[in-house]
């Protein structure tokens, strides 16, 4: 913890699991390319933590879950983190936990947001085409009201 870590980019990084811990960063200098990094089972920020690139444009650095959705995979930024960069999660959940942000694009079996957290959607990242469309929820689950609500 409390620690900086820069990755020089072009830079492929493929591990298991990938924890930033708490008060830290994972900063990419991607003056001479971009940064990826692929985590067969889980990426995770503890709070109070920063990744993302230099120049803070989120197409200069991504994080690939790849696993099938056996193993548990998982994104997570725990609170009051800072993600700048793509996220592609298609068959494990993003849990961005209270006071945390995306600054990019998030693509994910399931989308978790807590308290206060927020997913900001880079639109320098789409194509020209798509520039005039606007993402979509493409599934939700209907959840019970807490009992003090109701």
């Amino acid at each position: 913890s409390n620690s900086t870590l820069v990755v020089v980019g072009p830079a492929t990084i493929v591990v298991e699991q990938f924890r930033v811990k708490s008060n830290s960063k994972l900063v990419a200098d991607t003056t001479n390319g971009p940064v990826k990094l692929y985590a067969t089972n889980e990426f995770t920020m503890d709070s109070n933590t920063l990744v993302g690139p230099v120049n803070r444009r989120p197409k200069d650095l991504s994080v690939y879950i790849t696993g099938v959705g056996e193993l548990g995979e998982s994104a997570e930024l725990l609170s009051n983190d800072e993600f700048v960069g793509t996220i592609y999660a298609p068959h494990a959940p993003v849990i961005i936990n209270s006071n945390s942000s995306i600054y990019g694009a998030v693509i994910a079996k399931d989308l978790v947001l807590d308290s206060n957290a927020a997913v900001h959607i880079d639109m320098s990242l789409y194509d020209d085409e798509d520039k005039n469309r606007v993402p979509t929820i493409l599934s939700w689950t209907k959840s019970a009201m807490p009992s003090d609500l109701t």
